[in-house]
């Protein structure tokens, strides 16, 4: 299992935690280089929908339990999902990293013109 790959453009150490910052699991920014880099991954679509939809659903279960007035299972409900959100972006990082491939979308860093 590995927590750190290296760019494709400028053979840069990206880190687990530049992974967490991405802040989508389909692109991400190299650090060292600032090229845009593609996270590909056959199944990382679908499972990105599934949690999409299971933290939809959670979070209309703790809305109902808000409505009705029940605080007390809420708080639990919302750390709950926090600490699930925090081990799920750990997890998805080391298989990111351990079984996905990056390639280089945008190699220039922003405001660079074709002639530099």
């Amino acid at each position: 299992m590995k927590t750190s790959t290296n760019c494709p453009a400028c053979t840069g150490k990206l880190a687990l935690w530049h992974g967490i910052w991405a802040g989508t699991p389909f692109r991400m920014t190299c650090p060292h280089c600032r090229a845009r880099l593609r996270i590909d991954l056959p199944w990382l679509v679908p499972v990105f929908w599934a949690l999409v939809v299971g933290f939809a659903a959670l979070g209309v279960g703790i809305g109902y339990l808000a409505a009705s007035g029940r605080f007390v299972p809420v708080v639990y409900m919302g750390i709950g999902m926090v600490i699930a959100w925090l081990v799920l972006e750990l997890v998805g990082g080391v298989i990111l990293y351990t079984y996905a491939s990056f390639t280089i979308l945008y190699p220039k860093t922003p405001g660079e013109t074709k002639d530099t």
